[in-house]
């Protein structure tokens, strides 16, 4: 915002996040759409004492575990999960394999706000954006908390 046009035309932009483009949290949109003011250069900002944690917990844990190791379990969770999730009541948001993450976006039939509320009251967290469940299986969650969080999905999701 508090950049001069002749200023920005001189940078390049070597990052991209959520705080520079126009679609902002719609993570859904994958377009590339960045303001045209100096807000396209805001990647997002993270309070320095989260990196700080951040980087003795990532480096704890990437001592321990190949990230590789660590991604192929977060998938194989997911498709658990996916599996066991009744298509009636749920629209799952797929992307191409090269874009995959460890984030599973999904549209419920019923009212979006009605069904978080209730997954709050089973405790699982999730998030909601434009409409849509976020949810991200974590690797250090075991078959059985993914398997009951789908059925709970599916209980809840019919009402």
């Amino acid at each position: 915002l508090y950049t001069s046009q002749s200023l920005r035309d001189k940078l390049h932009l070597t990052m991209a996040g959520p705080g520079m483009m126009r679609q902002r949290y719609d993570y859904l949109d994958h377009s590339w759409n960045p303001f045209d003011d100096g807000r396209c250069f805001e990647y997002s900002t993270i309070p320095w004492d989260h990196v700080a944690a951040f980087t003795v917990i990532a480096e704890d844990l990437f001592n321990r575990y190949a990230i590789e190791s660590i991604r192929e379990e977060v998938f194989r969770l997911q498709d658990l999960f996916l599996q066991k999730l009744d298509r009636e009541l749920f629209e799952i948001q797929y992307f191409e394999l090269k874009n995959r993450s460890g984030i599973i976006s999904i549209s419920p039939k019923r009212n979006t706000a009605l069904l978080l509320k209730a997954l709050s009251k089973e405790n699982i967290v999730v998030t909601e954006r434009g409409g849509y469940v976020r949810l991200a299986p974590h690797f250090y969650l075991d078959d059985n908390q993914l398997m009951r969080a789908a059925e709970t999905f599916n209980r809840l999701g019919g009402h």
